[in-house]
């Protein structure tokens, strides 16, 4: 009959066999990697972004972060914005969208 050895069970069978056997044996007690997922950026990936005049700048709040800019143009606002949030959150760039709010 069978006889633990090490862990595994040999049976008196030809070479071939056995080596058949031990091969099955193995796989069986073989465990699982488990990956860890995380969640990657996604194309459209949206912050709001409310742009107000203070003074001679313009104040470009992202309430989402909980960060506030100043830009001297208008124009800027949404590139800075979207440079703050790929920083901050680590998404890149491209990934970033920005919807911009007066």
């Amino acid at each position: 009959m069978a006889a633990p050895l090490g862990g595994l069970y040999l049976c008196a069978r030809p070479d071939s066999k056995i080596r058949k056997h031990l091969m099955r044996a193995n796989v069986a007690h073989r465990t699982r990697t488990v990956r860890h997922r995380t969640l990657r950026p996604m194309a459209g990936q949206l912050f709001e972004v409310t742009v107000t005049r203070d003074g001679g700048l313009f104040e470009v709040a992202i309430p989402e972060i909980g960060a506030v800019l100043h830009v001297v143009r208008r124009a800027d606002a949404e590139a800075t914005a979207r440079e703050c949030i790929a920083v901050r959150t680590g998404i890149p760039i491209g990934f970033v969208a920005v919807w911009v709010r007066d």
